[in-house]
């Protein structure tokens, strides 16, 4: 997560918001039909666009550990991403199965 926040931050850049940095339809690898820097830069403009885009590719990569994962505010047994709109950071929050919050961590 911390690489597409900074990849999005690029995105505002003439030059490197053109650059595909990241894997964010979730194949394996990154190639042409990845997107910009300069479409995460305009997810990173939407509440939680950014993380629905990360965690999708995350999913599709890997189903197993993918379903843990989903975006807007926390809920048991599951790791969230979440975002406001044009934010300087995107929060990861964790909860254990009965709801209590084991990790926190702000990204920049």
């Amino acid at each position: 997560m911390e690489h597409w926040l900074q990849s999005a931050k690029k995105g505002q850049k003439d030059l490197e918001a053109q650059l595909i940095e990241v894997d964010s339809d979730g194949n394996g690898k990154i190639d042409r039909n990845d997107v910009n820097n300069y479409t995460l830069a305009q997810d990173l403009r939407k509440a939680d666009q950014l993380c629905v885009r990360f965690v999708k590719a995350l999913q599709r990569r890997n189903k197993r550990v993918g379903g843990l994962w989903i975006t807007g505010p926390p809920k048991s047994g599951k790791i969230s991403c979440s975002h406001t709109s044009n934010p300087k950071t995107i929060k990861i929050t964790a909860q254990n199965a009965k709801g209590e919050t084991i990790f926190s961590k702000y990204i920049f």
